[in-house]
């Protein structure tokens, strides 16, 4: 198996199936949480001419890497567990949740069931939404009109920090 990968929506979205059966193949991906969301939030999203939001959210199921791919726990609960005094490696694995310790022929180990994520994005390959999924896109969808993006690098300039300093992605001059 290949190195572990992350992505976004709008890669999985650049993708044909061919490709994503592909990346599958020879990737290792770490799903995160936002992904989910991200994906979710599409249901209520205006979409092309000719597909409806449904459409959409199908498509991106079904490029969906799944033989090689794990959810990993929301970054909040991984904080949280740390703050307990749980310790998880920090070694590049995907930290997984939902595991059970068993023990076989003396030899212990955990499993892991399927995760309520995969189980969505099995459903949502068939077109199948909960009422309660639809809720929460528009509801996501709704924050998301609210933010105002020029307040928040307003109230980051006033606490002497940039989005630059925040991502490390550039340095200030």
């Amino acid at each position: 198996m290949g190195p572990i990968t992350l992505f976004d929506k709008s890669f999985l979205q650049s993708l044909n199936v061919n490709d994503s059966v592909l990346y599958d193949n020879f990737f290792r991906t770490n799903i995160s949480p936002l992904f989910y969301v991200e994906t979710l939030a599409d249901l209520d999203k205006d979409v092309r001419d000719g597909r409806t939001p449904e459409q959409e959210v199908g498509i991106i199921a079904s490029k969906f890497p799944e033989m090689h791919s794990s959810p990993s726990v929301f970054h909040i609960e991984l904080c949280l567990s740390n703050l307990r005094g749980d310790d998880f490696p920090m070694d590049g694995r995907i930290v997984l949740a939902g595991g059970r310790p068993v023990k076989s022929n003396g030899k212990s180990g955990v499993v892991f069931d399927i995760s309520p994520e995969a189980e969505a994005f099995s459903r949502w390959q068939d077109g199948e939404f909960l009422k309660i999924e639809r809720k929460y896109a528009t509801a996501w969808r709704a924050m998301l009109r609210m933010l105002n993006f020029d307040e928040v690098l307003r109230n980051l300039n006033n606490i002497g920090s940039t989005i630059c300093t925040i991502c490390s992605i550039c340095t200030n001059s």
